[in-house]
C-alpha cells in the first residue's frame, strides 16, 4: 500500500499541474488460488529431465503425476500445495487443473482425504506462487479476501474513482464490496469466470461499470468463445447504459518489443468499434520494458479509430442508440439528443453533479464533443472514463441560466468552442444536487 500511495500522489500531482482530471482504478486481487513455494531442484520430480531453469521451479512432463496436498509444504518431487485450504475438498475426479494461465494442464485422476493426484496433459516448469485455475470445479470462495478488504478501505479513504472486484461470480458479490467502501468509489465488476457470463445481466445491473478481463476468462472458458463474449458483453453494457472496459493482452508483444503487432492494433481498434468506453493495458505497463510506448501506441490507435467513426456518419445522419433506461435523466438525454441533431449544434454541455447524466450522454454517442461539468472533484475524475466526455470542475451556480457567463469563458479558454458556435446545455433549476437535471438550453457563444 505504501507503493500505491506513492504512485497515487504522483498521479494526483501531475493531474493538478496539467488541469487534466484522471480517474484512478484500484484493482483488487480477489480470491486467486496460487501454488505454494516450490523448491529449486526439479530432478527429484520423477522424470529424467534434469535440473529446472532456476531456483523455485519444478519441471514436469506429460503423463507424470502432480500430487496437490492439503498440508502446506515446499513443493518438490512431484508434490505441491496451494493457498486454498478447500482445494482437496472441492476438486472432483475428472476436473481440469490449470497452472500459470493454462500453460500447464492437468486432470484430477485420484483423490484421498488429504490429496488430489493430477495427471499432466501439457507440461513445463511449475514455479512458486503461480496461479491455479479450476474451470470445472464449483468453488466455495468469499469474493473478498482479508487483503482485499484492507485495500478496499484504503481506496475509499483516499478517494479512488473506481474499485474493481476480481472473479465476480454473481450480482450479490458486489454487495459486500459496496458495504465496505460506502458511497464513494464506483464499482467495476471484472468478468473472468463462467459463472459471471451466465449471470451477466444481473451483474451489469448491480455494477457501476464492467471490465472484460480476457486473461483469466480465456483460461476458465474455451478461448474461441472469448471474442463472442466480449462483443456480447459490450452490447449489453451499452444498452444498459454502463461503461465497459476491455482489458488484458491488448498489446501483449510490447512487454518485450517497442512495436505492437498488426493483430494487436486491430484488437484495440475492434474493441472501440464495438463500443467499449475504455481499453486497458496490463502487463505492458506493469512489467513491460516499454510502458510509455505502449500507452502512446494505444492512444494513436484509439485516436485513429474514433476519427474514422466520426467521419463515417455525420451527426445529422446518426440514429439514436437504444438504451434500456426509463428514468427521468435518460428521457431528458434522449430529448436533448434529438434537439441537438435537429439544430446542428457544435457542442453539448452537460451539468452532471454526480456523473449520471454524463454517463447516459456518453452512451448516446451524439457524434459531437461533450463537456461534462460538476462541482464535485470526485465526480469529475470518475467521468474521465466515460467515452467522449471532457469533464471539468466548476463552481456550482444557482441555475442553468446563471451558468452561461462562466461557461463561455471556460469553453473559449480551453478551445472547446469558438465565437458564434451554437451549443446545447443540459442542466436544471438546482444544479448542485444530483438527479435535478430538468432543462435544456440552446445558447450561441458570444450571444449573437
Amino acid at each position: 500500500l505504501e507503493a500505491h500511495e506513492s504512485a497515487l500522489n504522483r498521479v494526483r500531482a501531475v493531474s493538478d499541474r496539467l488541469g487534466q482530471p484522471v480517474a484512478v482504478l484500484g484493482d483488487l486481487s480477489g480470491p486467486k488460488i496460487r501454488l505454494g513455494e516450490i523448491a529449486g531442484d526439479a530432478a527429484a520430480s520423477g522424470g529424467s529431465h534434469g535440473e529446472s531453469g532456476g531456483e523455485g521451479a519444478m519441471a514436469i512432463e506429460p503423463g507424470e503425476s502432480l500430487v496437490i496436498q492439503r498440508e502446506e509444504i515446499v513443493g518438490r518431487a512431484g508434490r505441491a500445495s496451494t493457498n486454498y485450504e478447500r482445494f482437496v475438498d472441492d476438486v472432483r475426479i475428472g476436473d481440469r487443473v490449470l497452472i500459470d494461465d493454462g500453460a500447464l494442464r492437468f486432470i484430477a485422476e485420484e483423490k484421498t482425504e488429504d490429496e488430489v493426484v493430477c495427471r499432466c496433459l501439457v507440461g513445463g516448469e511449475i514455479v512458486s506462487h503461480k496461479g491455479v485455475n479450476l474451470p470445472d470445479t464449483p468453488l466455495n470462495l468469499d469474493p473478498l479476501t482479508e487483503h482485499d478488504r484492507r485495500c478496499a478501505k484504503w481506496a475509499a479513504e483516499r478517494g479512488l474513482s473506481w474499485v474493481a472486484l476480481s472473479f465476480v461470480r454473481q450480482p450479490e458479490d458486489l454487495k459486500a464490496l459496496r458495504q465496505l467502501v460506502g458511497p464513494g468509489p464506483s464499482l467495476v465488476a471484472k468478468i473472468e469466470k463462467p459463472e459471471a457470463v451466465q449471470q451477466i445481466d444481473g451483474i451489469i445491473e448491480k455494477a457501476d461499470a464492467v471490465m472484460i478481463a480476457r486473461g483469466d476468462l480465456g483460461v476458465e472458458m474455451e478461448v474461441a468463445r472469448v471474442p463472442v463474449i466480449q462483443k456480447d458483453v459490450i452490447r449489453r453494457c451499452n444498452r444498459a447504459g454502463r461503461p465497459v472496459i476491455v482489458a488484458t493482452q491488448m498489446l501483449q508483444s510490447m512487454i518485450d518489443d517497442p512495436h505492437p503487432t498488426r493483430a494487436e492494433v486491430s484488437d484495440v481498434a475492434n474493441a472501440i468499434f464495438d463500443g467499449a468506453d475504455a481499453v486497458m493495458l496490463s502487463g505492458e505497463t506493469a512489467v513491460g520494458h516499454y510502458p510509455d510506448l505502449a500507452v502512446r501506441a494505444m492512444h494513436r490507435v484509439a485516436e485513429e479509430t474514433e476519427n474514422y467513426l466520426l467521419a463515417l456518419k455525420p451527426p445529422a445522419e446518426r440514429q439514436m442508440p437504444r438504451l434500456a433506461m426509463r428514468e427521468q435523466d435518460a428521457a431528458l438525454a434522449r430529448g436533448a439528443w434529438q434537439m441537438g441533431h435537429h439544430m446542428d449544434v457544435k457542442l453539448m454541455v452537460i451539468w452532471s453533479q454526480g456523473g449520471n447524466m454524463a454517463r447516459i450522454f456518453s452512451k448516446l454517442r451524439p457524434g459531437v464533443p461533450m463537456v461534462a461539468l460538476s462541482g464535485d472533484t470526485g465526480a469529475v475524475r470518475r467521468m474521465s472514463m466515460f467515452f467522449g466526455i471532457h469533464p471539468y470542475c466548476i463552481n456550482v451556480p444557482q441555475s442553468i441560466m446563471d451558468l452561461t457567463p462562466e461557461l463561455e469563458q471556460v469553453l473559449l479558454s480551453r478551445r472547446w468552442a469558438e465565437e458564434g458556435d451554437l451549443i446545447l446545455v443540459v442542466g436544471g433549476t438546482r444544479l448542485g444536487e444530483p438527479g435535478r437535471s430538468n432543462a435544456v438550453l440552446l445558447h450561441r457563444i458570444g450571444g449573437y
